[in-house]
């Protein structure tokens, strides 16, 4: 109580003006004056006013030098603390974890963010750093504020953070406690630090290691991957999986006739006619050469035939940077209990062998 006192007391001196002091001394002479007046009846002499006033003046001026002095102090302390934040290269805030408003920042953290100061203090760290109303959520979201509040000590998280104008940020977080006399937490040093062309570039790595430098699609590698989850799930759920694979009839002559550039071209084309036909949930495959494969989820037989049939009749109408209209194969099979990969693989691969053999450009199935 005596400590909400004092702070109280102190704000409330600094807010006030100086010349707010002076005119207080001069009030508490005056008083003085009268009181001693009543003391002595009236029997106020000459010398006494004078004596009156120049201690009123010199109460006033102790007092407007003393609230000078507290004033530079104050300054110098606010100065240094934004020295030291601003010294630092990454984005720093304190922040009040009563209701996660900004206290204060660095000019990192504003030119970061591309705010200015007065649109950041006193706002929430997730209206600014997460353009969203509402703060992170546990578990699903990680708020390394929580971790400290929680355990008092350091914490770090990967967040997402968008800037004033909407772009996105990938940053490394952390959070340090500031604690009171009695050891809670009731602020935290948050600092961030930009992970973005790391992040990007990661995902770029990712995407070069499961995807087709050609065609776009997916590789034989991201295949495995998915095929063993989608068997895995509908093993378990008994949820409809089909395959189809297919490839390019006649894709020699086109290489021999026309050469490798536009062969290149022919696959590319035929991998933008299928990712335009098939369905959202679908994934796509170049399976090796001109044989790609397509993981149909949620769809049995029937529905994975139309689908085949669909795909088939769009690049049969199509037309292939001069090679003519080009036609596609396609197997069918859709998975059953007891399936593995290999044996899912052997049945499309048996369908579109026996599509080849009765003529091209069509579509069969095998379910055993």
């Amino acid at each position: 109580m005596k400590h909400v006192m004092h702070s109280k007391v102190t704000r409330l001196v600094l807010s006030a003006s100086l010349w707010h002091f002076v005119w207080i001394a001069l009030v508490a002479s005056e008083l003085l004056t009268a009181l001693m007046s009543v003391l002595l009846r009236g029997k106020i002499t000459y010398d006494y006013l004078i004596t009156s006033c120049v201690v009123s003046l010199l109460v006033s001026i102790i007092i407007v030098y003393c609230i000078k002095l507290m004033r530079d102090v104050e300054s110098q302390a606010a100065s240094l603390s934004r020295a030291t934040l601003n010294s630092m290269k990454d984005a720093v805030s304190v922040i009040d974890v009563k209701d996660f408003r900004i206290l204060s920042c660095n000019d990192v953290f504003l030119k970061g963010l591309g705010f200015k100061e007065e649109d950041v203090i006193g706002k929430t760290c997730h209206e600014i750093t997460h353009q969203r109303s509402t703060p992170c959520v546990q578990p699903d979201e990680s708020c390394p504020i929580y971790e400290t509040v929680e355990t008092g000590e350091y914490a770090d998280a990967e967040h997402v953070h968008y800037t004033k104008d909407g772009k996105k940020k990938y940053v490394k977080v952390s959070t340090s406690p500031i604690k009171d006399k009695n050891g809670d937490v009731v602020m935290v040093v948050h600092m961030s630090s930009d992970i973005t062309e790391i992040k990007e570039l990661h995902q770029e790595l990712e995407r070069l290691a499961e995807t087709d430098s050609l065609t776009g699609t997916y590789n034989r590698m991201k295949y495995e991957d998915i095929i063993a989850k989608e068997l895995a799930r509908s093993g378990r759920f008994g949820r409809p999986l089909s395959l189809i694979m297919f490839d390019i009839d006649h894709f020699k002559e086109v290489n021999d006739r026309y050469g490798h550039s536009i062969g290149d071209q022919v696959l590319k084309d035929v991998a933008d006619i299928v990712r335009e036909h098939k369905r959202q949930v679908d994934h796509l495959f170049r399976w090796g050469g001109e044989e790609f494969m397509i993981v149909a989820l949620e769809a049995d037989l029937e529905h994975a035939t139309f689908l085949a049939e669909r795909i088939r009749k769009a690049i049969e109408a199509s037309s292939s940077h001069g090679v003519g209209n080009l036609t596609v194969s396609f197997g069918v099979t859709q998975y059953k209990e007891g399936d593995t990969d290999d044996t899912l693989l052997k049945r499309a691969d048996a369908a579109m062998y026996k599509a080849k053999i009765n003529g091209r450009n069509r579509v069969e199935t095998m379910i055993s």
